[in-house]
């Protein structure tokens, strides 16, 4: 009886390290993919600037005013949220 448990516990332990490993692997390749992936949109935006800077320059300014709109409008209801006390 206690034989039989030791080699279950053993088996179990077995089945666990080999899907820590597979899991570790697999967190391996994903994180070597997402390298190359970042790497490659990389290249393309330097290669999209460079070939086209005055509309580059238009999305960043454009991305820049809404993204100032949008902090405006969040600290607008926010002080406003605060004085009404709701």
């Amino acid at each position: 009886m206690a034989t039989h448990l030791g080699d279950e516990a053993r088996r179990l332990t077995s089945i666990a390290a080999d899907a820590v490993e597979d899991g570790r692997h697999a967190a391996e390749r994903a994180v070597k993919n997402a390298k190359r992936e970042v790497s490659n949109a990389r290249d393309e935006v330097v290669y999209r600037i460079k070939r086209e800077p005055l509309t580059a320059v238009g999305a960043a300014f454009g991305a820049g005013m809404l993204l100032g709109t949008i902090g405006t409008s969040c600290a607008w209801f926010a002080s406003r949220r605060c004085r009404t006390g709701a």
